[in-house]
């Protein structure tokens, strides 16, 4: 079957990157799912999958390669992943959030003796101490920031925030 081309019938509607498409064939309508985006066995693309999970596939591309994501299986040379990467993604996302690099996201999501929570634990008690000393420099910061807002010096040049030998207070 060919679709009808210029025929003055709607040949139909066409998304990118591999959503629903339709067309008018001489015969019957038919509605052809993309299956670079989902087949019979619910498997997703990773265009599906990026657009899903709101980030892009090359981030999806990466994640694999870090060994963060494991490698879905292929049809044809394509990724096809199942519906549970979603999860897996939405879990990344939020641990790089509060500050895990992917290192410690490998070691959380990783097949351990240890329980999953345990892993966490492990990872937010590690993390703490970064925290803090984050907190600890934007609070200097902040300190001399208020130090600026009061600033009347006539010249940059004569002002003491600026003078090295005058100002103890760390950034």
């Amino acid at each position: 079957m060919s679709p009808i081309i210029g025929s003055g019938q709607d040949i139909g509607r066409r998304r990118a990157h591999g959503q629903v498409r339709s067309y008018i064939y001489a015969d019957s309508q038919v509605e052809d799912e993309d299956r670079d985006l989902h087949d019979d066995a619910g498997q997703l693309a990773i265009g599906e999958v990026a657009a899903r999970a709101g980030m892009t596939a090359s981030r999806i591309r990466y994640y694999e390669a870090r060994g963060v994501l494991p490698a879905p299986d292929r049809v044809g040379g394509k990724r096809r992943y199942t519906p549970d990467v979603l999860r897996r993604l939405a879990i990344i996302d939020a641990a790089q959030r509060v500050g895990f690099g992917l290192d410690d996201i490998r070691d959380l999501l990783g097949a351990r003796d240890e329980p999953a929570h345990e892993r966490l634990r492990r990872l937010a008690l590690a993390k703490l101490p970064e925290l803090d000393e984050l907190i600890e420099h934007a609070a200097s910061v902040r300190r001399l920031l208020e130090i600026c807002s009061e600033c009347d010096c006539e010249s940059i040049d004569v002002c003491r925030m600026f003078d090295l030998t005058s100002t103890q207070v760390e950034v």
